[in-house]
This record gives C-alpha cells, structure tokens and sequence, in this order.
C-alpha cells in the first residue's frame, strides 16, 4: 500500500508538472513577449517623431534590465538633445560607464554633455580617455579640438587634433571645417568654432605660431 502511496504522489506530480510545462496557453503567452532588444528598438524607433514615448519606453526598457548599456546612452542623448536636460544625460552616461569602462561612445557622449554644463577640463579629459580606449576616434578628435579651442593656451593641443582629424578622414564632412579652424588658427584670425548647427566667435592672438600641419 506505501509503494502504491508513494507511486500515486509520484504520478501526481508528475502529472502536476507536465502540466505547467506543457500548458499551451502559457507557452503562447511566452513566444508573444518581446526581447529586451526588440523593445529597445521600437524606442529607438521613436526617438525623433514621439521622444516622450521613447523616453517612456527606455525607462521601462531599465527596469527590466538596469544593464542594458544602449537603453543608458540613448536615454541620455534624448535628453540632452530633446530637453537640454544635461544632469540627467550625464547620470545616464555615467551609469553606461560604470556597466562598460571602456565604452568609447558613452565617455565622447559624456565629454560632449560636460561642456553643455560648462565643465570644459572634464570634457577634454573624457575625450583625452576616449582617444585612449581608442586612438583612430574622428569624432573625438574633432570635439577635443574644439574643446581646446576655448582656451587660448590650448591653441597648439587644438591644432594637433585638427591635424589628426584631416589625417584620418581625408574625405570626412568636416574635413573643410577643420582645415578652415587650422588655418584660422595659424593666421591669427577670428577663430569660428563649429559645433551642432551654432557657432560661437573666440579671438586668438594675433602673432600666429608658424607649425608645419600638412
């Protein structure tokens, strides 16, 4: 009588199990539930034409994955770009950081965030790390170079990353800006920063340092 006890809790449970595995509905609800990836993309999806409901959805992308590094970077660039709100950016790109040391694109979005909040030394140190995760960052160099630029001491730094940015993107977009900053700078001329759709006038001295770019 135990054993028929024991074989009957046995099959019991066993049937009680199969269940739960074999269940069709649940299995059906499963297959419909969207990746942590598929919903980051339908965010991304987002981003220009509704950034209130990308935003919603990068932050609920967070709480069911407080790690997913991409949701951290474009959560920030939202709203830096959308709502000029820099702090809560760079809280952002921080937290990318602290997931990815070596994160290139979350240290040039952070540098890029600081000088929006006035911390241009921290900006040139964050781009000065991006070039060391990774040396052949056009875009680093460009950005360092203008962040340079704000300061007149600088001028000779700013003209070596112009120079580096010509060298590797001879075909670049901004290949003229950057010869025309270069040039700027060596004649001594009003220096015109160029930098997302604004430019902002600085004057360099006027005895230009004569340095061999090209």
């Amino acid at each position: 009588m135990g054993i028929l006890i024991e074989g009957g809790v046995f099959l019991e449970r066993k049937a009680e199990l199969g269940a739960r595995v074999h269940n069709p509905r649940k299995v059906a609800a499963d297959r419909v539930q969207p990746s942590t990836e598929e919903l980051f993309q339908g965010a991304l999806a987002l981003d220009e034409s509704k950034p209130k409901e990308a935003m919603r959805r990068y932050r609920k992308i967070l709480e069911i994955d407080p790690r997913h590094i991409n949701t951290c970077i474009n959560l920030g660039t939202l709203l830096c770009n959308k709502y000029r709100d820099y702090d809560g950016a760079k809280t952002q790109y921080l937290k990318a950081i602290s997931i990815d040391p070596i994160c290139t694109l979350a240290h040039f979005d952070l540098a890029n965030v600081l000088v929006d909040l006035g911390d241009v030394p921290a900006a040139i140190n964050e781009h000065k790390f991006t070039l060391q995760i990774d040396p052949l960052y056009i875009e680093a160099h460009f950005n360092l170079a203008l962040a340079y630029e704000k300061t007149v001491e600088n001028r000779r730094k700013a003209l070596r990353h112009w120079q580096q940015y010509v060298r590797l993107d001879p075909g670049g977009p901004l290949r003229i800006n950057a010869k025309d900053q270069i040039q700027k700078l060596l004649k001594g001329e009003t220096l015109v920063i160029v930098s997302r759709g604004s430019s902002v006038q600085e004057i360099v001295p006027s005895e230009p340092e004569q340095l061999n770019l090209f």
